[in-house]
């Protein structure tokens, strides 16, 4: 049979649905002649339809090589990179396509796929657009521009995509979804029910939208629901670690932690290689799992945020009574604070972990799954976070001179860390924090770092803004011990204040983290720590109303 024979039946093959053999003619075509790029292409694709992605990224390659200007070579090529998730190299790919044909749509879309999956939310959203400039009716790529927007925190553009995505596929589930989670950001947490329920009418069997729509029912006080949706999606998916992470977040927030701790700390996994990572560590240390300590060494590490790992630091006592040598691995800015504080363990700088061989790790998340921790036996010891007494000297000197030693100091944060997923939630406004700032009689101390410290210069009130000395826990856990009472949003300043023992007002929103609970004006966790929360979603105005009036009460009594 000649070449066109061996290729023609391929084809027809193709056609029928016999993938194998029509792979088997299209290698015997190439036989014959090894410099058929139309055979090498075909292979490819044939390759393709049976997920064999490492040979088809060979044949289109070999068919480049032969023919270097087809656009829609490089577009397979790009589309068995992208399913090994080999980004760079599809982004080349669908490139090099667009160079080719300035008109290939699929390419561009692709293209706004790989840059979201790196993050890249600009360059994704103009490749969106541009395939939606040459089709108009390309509701996918609505979709997608609708879910990227989002994430750039463009809502009102990402509600307008979806919406309109909708209008062009009104049986489009994942646009029902990803609309649902753009209106929860809105706190339009009643459409967003609806949403998720209608894309789930859509798609009964998709895990994700039941997990979307527990988080929405959450955060409308439907627990019961929410945990029925939740059990749902993980029969759907089983191992759907964020549905069972959420579900333990659940418990925890209704205070019901024995069923809670140990879905929650499963999460911690993700966050091993963070110790794993650093060179010349052990990697097959075990994880501790509760194993008699007595003549081990264990090195417990912080696996979450800042203040998670100063809310856990509780237990690291409770493990070096039990271990013959107790070392914790956090983050650099809380090495000196951790070094100060915590006297039974060994401390280490991020970065420079030991090579010393170790009997046990564990992430301090877990510890209270592991030590049983109950709503009725949290760790008490108040304080166990000490600040230096040279930093709180030096401090004292340092506000004395800034403020000519007010009787009454109160320090403040009203942003945390920009890039924490409930950030747009947690964080307020400088304009809302401001209000505080027109009660003269007591001395206001910005404990804010970052960016948001800037926000300051906004204000004609004074206050007195020590970012630049605050390089890290150690020196802020000084300034603290200095103050009368801290007023925070949920940052890793209240864990630090609270855990200090010093007076802390918590403001929190209408959907707090678990450790918060639902309606405590007290926590557990801080014993000298207030709660004021929201009412209503979004809304802070009466939070910080709530504040004021508790400020003049203060200083009425002092």
């Amino acid at each position: 049979m000649s070449v066109m024979m061996y290729m023609n039946q391929g084809i027809e093959l193709m056609n029928k649905g016999n993938v194998p053999e029509a792979i088997k003619a299209f290698q015997q075509a190439i036989k014959i002649d090894p410099r058929c790029s139309d055979g090498y292409h075909n292979l490819g694709i044939a390759q393709s339809e049976n997920n064999l992605w490492d040979e088809a990224i060979h044949s289109f390659s070999s068919a480049i090589k032969l023919k270097s200007n087809n656009p829609e070579m490089y577009f397979n090529l790009g589309i068995a990179q992208l399913n090994l998730k080999k980004l760079p190299e599809a982004e080349v790919a669908f490139s090099r396509a667009t160079e080719l044909n300035p008109y290939y749509i699929e390419a561009y879309f692709n293209l706004g796929v790989i840059y979201a999956d790196m993050k890249m939310l600009d360059e994704a959203i103009e490749h969106f657009c541009r395939a939606i400039e040459l089709s108009p009716q390309f509701y996918e790529a609505y979709n997608n521009l609708g879910a990227v927007l989002r994430l750039n925190n463009q809502l009102d553009e990402a509600e307008d995509c979806l919406r309109r995505a909708i209008e062009l596929k009104p049986d489009y589930s994942k646009a029902y979804n990803n609309l649902g989670l753009v209106l929860q950001d809105n706190h339009c947490l009643e459409e967003a029910t609806v949403c998720f329920r209608h894309s789930i009418e859509l798609n009964p069997n998709d895990p994700e939208t039941y997990n979307n729509l527990a988080l929405v029912l959450k955060d409308t006080d439907q627990l019961k629901e929410a945990e029925v949706c939740l059990c749902h999606a993980i029969e759907l998916r089983p191992g759907f670690m964020e549905a069972e992470f959420t579900l333990g977040y659940l418990y925890l927030l209704q205070e019901q932690y024995e069923k809670g701790w140990g879905k929650y700390s499963e999460w911690s996994s993700f966050y091993e290689p963070m110790v794993k990572k650093n060179e010349g560590f052990q990697s097959d240390i075990p994880h501790w799992q509760g194993e008699d300590l007595t003549g081990r060494k264990i090195l417990l590490f912080g696996d979450q945020g800042f203040g998670d790992t100063i809310q856990f630091l509780r237990y690291a006592d409770m493990v070096a009574i039990l271990a013959d040598e107790t070392s914790i691995w956090a983050k650099k800015p809380l090495e000196r604070l951790i070094a100060s504080s915590i006297q039974s363990c060994s401390r280490h700088i991020d970065g420079s972990v030991p090579t010393i061989q170790y009997d046990f790790i564990c992430p301090l998340s877990r510890l209270p799954y592991l030590f049983h921790t109950s709503k009725d036996s949290i760790p008490q010891k108040n304080p166990y976070i000490k600040s230096n007494a040279e930093c709180v000297t030096a401090w004292h000197e340092k506000l004395n001179a800034l403020d000519g030693g007010e009787p009454y100091r109160i320090g403040v944060v009203w942003a945390g860390n920009p890039k924490h997923e409930n950030d747009r939630n947690r964080s307020v406004a400088f304009s809302m924090m401001e209000q505080l700032f027109e009660i003269h009689e007591v001395s206001w101390i910005s404990l804010q770092v970052g960016e948001r410290a800037k926000d300051i210069s906004q204000t004609q009130h004074k206050i007195i803004d020590i970012s630049n000395g605050l390089v890290d826990f150690f020196e802020t856990a000084g300034a603290i011990a200095n103050l009368d009472l801290v007023i925070t949003i949920d940052s890793a300043v209240a864990h630090l204040a609270g855990a200090m023992g010093k007076e802390t007002w918590l403001l929190l929103p209408r959907n707090p983290d678990w450790r918060w609970q639902l309606k405590r004006e007290d926590s557990p966790w801080y014993p000298t720590m207030r709660i004021f929360r929201q009412q209503e979603a979004g809304k802070w105005q009466d939070v910080f109303t709530r504040v004021k009036d508790a400020i003049r009460k203060i200083d009425d009594n002092t």
